[in-house]
């Protein structure tokens, strides 16, 4: 039972021991009033009729003394009239059966009225001719205090209500402080921190409130310290410090998630960059300009990183790496025509400055070595002519990734869609101490190729990934998935243009609320797109929340931006990025940042699932850490729906 209703309960008892106590003392002083009433009543009816009957005692004139009795007595007052001889003989009685109409019966049972007899003698000259015996009738003095009662009970129920409602209304205001502690700690067991800006007056309310304040603002800190320090992590582990881009261990970490089987891509590219005479410029101008000269070139090979999922990193004193999305030859020799533009000309440090730099490309499947792959961007950098004109080179030459003319996949494309051919495949996500026990299905697209076989649509980007092919695509998964019969939950993957169209997003509401005994929807957004959410965004997703989708976070740690997101949105669950499984067992360092981050989710009451899980070894370690799914070909590959 709630505070308010107990309050409410006691304060209706109190007035209603105030009503019972008045109306019990209401009820004696009438009653004792009325006793009153009914012995005067009768006494001066006796007195006044033997002073009547005396001169017709005396003239022994029944006929009169009958008659003035009678006019008396049927007037309805008295219960009883009896007249006396001196001996006591009955000369005239009249009685009234006592009957009361219009009083419960109950009243008078509980209140007896008594009506005492009183006499007054009939004289005769100076003798005595009789006694004359009245008692009053009580059926007058129970009718009104019958009357009394009702009135008095009304009166008590017209101020009763209107106690009751003023006393609940400053009752609600007494107590909507407590109501708002109250949603505070269910806030606060959502993992959200909202404090009370307004004080109540009340010192013990205001005690209450102030502390529950102060209780959140140190949860609230701790997380924020908990955050802050897996970012603190994260850019020390990944981080170079002098250009801010990504170090050698993010770029093989990356590199060799992209090079795992079970990588959602049909390959991609790998860049290094390699900057020559930085010990003589160091020399010769001093360490500053050495620095000034790779933050300059970072600066300038940002400009042209085609995409959020490719990255760049320094990964040596004067090497940068790049891993790049699956493009065809013609897009790479663009692309590396474009990086040359923009360090030749966007720099700082003067011309005549004795460095130079060059360029080294190689493609890759998944699958291949790292180390074949690294051999063969270095092998590209030798292949650059020391002083010609151009400062890049593929490996090998004129066999960069093999994939059909942009046009022709694009128009293929097309008509898969407009046929309805998308394969869905599903990987799943299973909980990491009871692997029995299914999270959700990650649906995964396959095209239909031009030969005939079926690839990831990760193979397809920078084609498919950008415009309105993405929302086409994105239209078609949902459509599929809503369409499928099965139980449990199943992940799709939006684009950002996808989740920014009113078309997917009103076809995942519609379809969910009219689903039936249909698979429940998690929608995975990355990370990257998430830091930089804006009302738009958030308004989508509060619409699917609304729903009953799932939310969750892909390529979770992937990046170097605030954790802080975290707590506004308040996903179901944030998926580890691929680049922590694989090289979990030879860092200890990764180990202790994945930790890290669970503590930050967990924090959140947040679900933390790993990706790319392909060892045993992999997923105990990961179970130690407080991960509480995997998913990878250690639990399964994807099979068709």
């Amino acid at each position: 039972m709630t505070l308010y209703r107990q309050l409410l309960i006691v304060l209706t008892g109190l007035f209603l021991l105030i009503f019972i106590g008045t109306l019990g003392f209401g009820v004696q002083g009438t009653r004792a009033f009325l006793a009153d009433q009914l012995a005067s009543h009768a006494q001066d009816t006796a007195t006044s009729l033997g002073l009547s009957l005396s001169p017709a005692l005396e003239a022994d004139d029944m006929a009169t003394v009958t008659a003035m009795v009678d006019a008396i007595f049927d007037r309805g007052y008295y219960r009883e009239i009896v007249l006396e001889s001196v001996e006591g003989k009955p000369l005239l009685e009249r009685r009234l059966d006592v009957r009361i109409e219009g009083v419960p019966e109950a009243l008078v049972r509980w209140v007896p009225l008594d009506t005492p007899k009183v006499e007054a003698l009939v004289m005769a000259g100076w003798q005595q001719a009789g006694v004359i015996r009245v008692a009053s009738h009580p059926g007058y003095a129970y009718r009104l205090l019958w009357d009394s009662l009702l009135e008095l009970g009304l009166w008590f129920a017209v101020i009763g209500l209107l106690a009751a409602l003023l006393a609940g209304l400053a009752v609600r205001l007494l107590l909507r402080p407590l109501h708002a502690v109250e949603r505070q700690a269910e806030a606060l067991c959502r993992r959200e921190y909202d404090v009370q800006e307004r004080l109540p007056r009340t010192r013990e309310l205001r005690s209450i409130v102030l502390a529950m304040n102060g209780m959140i603002a140190r949860v609230r800190a701790m997380f924020d310290d908990q955050a802050r320090e897996a970012e603190r992590l994260r850019l020390q582990a990944f981080r170079d410090p002098l250009t801010g881009l990504g170090n050698r261990r993010l770029f093989e970490a990356r590199l060799g998630a992209a090079l795992t089987p079970e990588a959602e891509s049909a390959g991609g590219s790998v860049a290094l960059v390699h900057v020559e005479g930085l010990d003589e410029l160091n020399h010769r101008r001093g360490h500053e300009a050495g620095d000034r000269l790779l933050r300059d070139i970072a600066t300038q090979l940002g400009q042209v990183v085609p995409g959020e999922h490719d990255l760049l990193a320094r990964i040596g004193g004067s090497d940068f790496g790049l891993i790049l999305g699956r493009a065809d030859e013609a897009d790479l020799r663009g692309w590396a025509i474009r990086a040359c533009e923009m360090i030749e000309h966007g720099l700082s440090v003067a011309d005549e400055a004795p460095w130079r730099f060059r360029i080294g490309l190689a493609a890759f499947r998944p699958g291949e070595s790292m180390a074949d792959v690294l051999a063969a961007a270095d092998e590209a950098l030798r292949h650059v002519e020391s002083g010609a004109p151009r400062h890049w080179a593929l490996f090998p030459q004129g066999q960069a990734v093999e994939v059909h003319a942009r046009q022709t996949w694009l128009e293929h494309l097309d008509r898969v869609l407009e046929a309805g051919r998308l394969v869905l495949h599903g990987q799943v996500a299973v909980d990491a101490a009871h692997p029995e026990r299914v999270l959700h299905i990650e649906l995964l697209a396959r095209i239909p190729g031009i030969d005939h076989g079926l690839h990831p649509v990760g193979s397809l980007f920078p084609l498919a990934g950008h415009g309105e092919h993405a929302v086409r695509l994105d239209r078609a998964v949902v459509r599929q998935a809503l369409a499928h019969a099965g139980g449990g939950v199943l992940a799709i993957n939006l684009s950002e243009r996808g989740l920014r169209d009113a078309g997917v997003i009103g076809a995942l509401t519609e379809g969910m609320q009219r689903r039936m005994g249909g698979p429940r929807l998690a929608i995975e957004l990355p990370e990257s797109l998430l830091v930089a959410a804006g009302p738009e965004l958030e308004s989508s997703l509060a619409g699917l929340r609304a729903a009953g989708c799932l939310i969750g976070v892909d390529h979770f740690g992937r990046g170097f931006g605030s954790l802080a997101y975290l707590k506004g949105l308040h996903p179901d669950y944030v998926k580890l990025a691929h680049d922590y499984s694989p090289r979990l067992l030879d860092n200890g360092d990764q180990g202790f940042v994945v930790s890290t981050l669970v503590r930050v989710a967990h924090s959140l009451d947040i679900q933390v699932i790993a990706q790319g899980v392909e060892t045993q070894a992999q997923w105990a370690r990961l179970l130690e850490l407080g991960v509480d799914g995997v998913q990878g070909y250690a639990v399964g590959k994807p099979r068709p729906l």
